[in-house]
């Protein structure tokens, strides 16, 4: 009788701590879709605001055919780089993400995919990370070239010194291009990938976790 009330001591707390595991699993998946749900909102933003800044530079680059001498041509140029350059980024929400691992709260996940996918949502912004550096690092060759070209409170003085340093132009249009590329090419289509990611990962935990 004291080793079948022994055991059942046992078993009974098993269970306890099982129920309060599971619990303690949920709030924190509760947390991270939450994390998620706030990302989705900023990726739509970032695509968004992106794709107009694409645009933006598209308009600038036509502008390597035509006539920088020319005020009138430099006053539209300035008008344009304005609105074209100047970027936001996307930063990840890992509050959740961050507490948990630090916590060692994934050892009380016990789908192994779940682990794995929320893992990979989160590595997954290294890619982006490497984006913005390779689109900050053009940028900044942009601002230098442009402050060595142009001023743009005196027109007739840019007409001269863009006339004296068509090297110099042609480097900054390419450097435009080249920017350009690794926003279209690179930072949209990653930032289109991480949308699909939170998305998934979402339906996912609501699904395994019931969060509906």
């Amino acid at each position: 009788m004291i080793f079948l009330a022994v055991t059942m001591g046992f078993v009974a707390e098993n269970i306890r701590e099982g129920i309060v595991n599971r619990e303690t699993v949920t709030r924190n998946m509760e947390t991270i879709v939450s994390n998620l749900k706030t990302d989705t909102i900023h990726l739509r933003e970032i695509i968004k605001f992106t794709k107009s800044r694409v645009r933006g530079l598209d308009s600038l680059d036509k502008f390597r055919y035509r006539d920088l001498t020319d005020t009138k041509t430099l006053k539209e140029f300035f008008l344009c780089i304005d609105s074209a350059m100047g970027f936001d980024f996307f930063r990840i929400s890992k509050v959740a993400f961050d507490q948990m691992k630090s916590a060692d709260g994934f050892r009380l996940v016990k789908q192994q995919n779940v682990v794995d996918s929320i893992f990979a949502y989160y590595d997954f912004n290294g890619v982006l990370d490497e984006n913005t550096d390779y689109i900050n690092y053009f940028q900044w060759q942009i601002f230098n070239l442009y402050h060595k070209l142009l001023e743009p409170d005196n027109l007739t003085e840019t007409s001269r010194i863009v006339s004296g340093n068509r090297a110099s132009v042609v480097e900054l249009f390419n450097t435009i291009a080249t920017m350009n590329v690794g926003l279209k090419k690179f930072y949209t289509y990653h930032l289109g990938l991480q949308l699909q990611n939170a998305n998934r990962l979402i339906d996912l935990l609501n699904r395994i976790y019931d969060l509906n």
